[in-house]
């Protein structure tokens, strides 16, 4: 009897020290441990590249002008102006370039009527300042090379439109060197000197009233 009971006993001492070894070991049959680390990982993961910053957009090359409002070219910038000689209109319009690319050496400019077959009214170039003032071709000097207008004379001949209110573009290239013209270059030679040497261009319009 003694013999019994005592074996009962060895086995219940056998069988608690068992479950207390059990007890600080990790239960593999828990479900969601293993997808409960790899949410947060992902978290984080989200986290950090919602933390990066957004890659600064490209500032593209712009051109105004004061002398156009509400899309109209003022009239002192044409034949209705006062500044005419021998009939062509010579007070150049004033121009502000921004955010020319890095590299710009000069710019350069190019004006035409498309409602008159793309009658050229201006081109320079070799022009340093991205600020331009009003009659800027009649005192450039040294500081442009100017082509001859679709007048037949040298530098600027403003808008003089013949039969009705036309559309003027003003295009202006930032160039990646001076390009070798002589005073009084034409329109083809322009192309050829200066499509070599673009780095961007914009565009104006602008228009002026018969």
């Amino acid at each position: 009897m003694k013999k019994g009971i005592l074996c009962i006993v060895l086995a219940m001492v056998l069988l608690t020290g068992c479950a207390s070894q059990n007890d600080g070991l990790p239960d593999a049959s828990v479900p969601g441990t293993t997808e409960s680390s790899e949410e947060a990982q992902e978290t984080v993961l989200e986290t950090t590249e919602t933390a990066l910053p957004a890659a600064a957009e490209e500032k593209v090359m712009a051109v105004s002008s004061d002398g156009i409002a509400d899309g109209i070219i003022d009239a002192a910038y044409g034949m209705n102006g006062g500044q005419v000689a021998n009939g062509v209109p010579t007070l150049s319009i004033p121009l502000s370039i921004q955010n020319a690319p890095s590299g710009t050496v000069c710019f350069a400019i190019y004006m035409d009527d498309p409602d008159a077959a793309d009658w050229v009214h201006w081109m320079a170039v070799n022009i340093e300042e991205s600020t331009i003032p009003e009659n800027f071709s009649a005192d450039a000097g040294n500081k442009a090379v100017q082509g001859t207008n679709d007048f037949g004379t040298v530098g600027y001949g403003g808008p003089a439109p013949p039969d009705k209110d036309h559309t003027y573009e003003i295009t202006v290239y930032a160039l990646d060197a001076e390009v070798a013209l002589p005073g009084g270059f034409s329109k083809t030679e322009f192309e050829a000197a200066v499509a070599p040497h673009i780095l961007a261009t914009a565009t104006l319009e602008g228009i002026y009233k018969k």
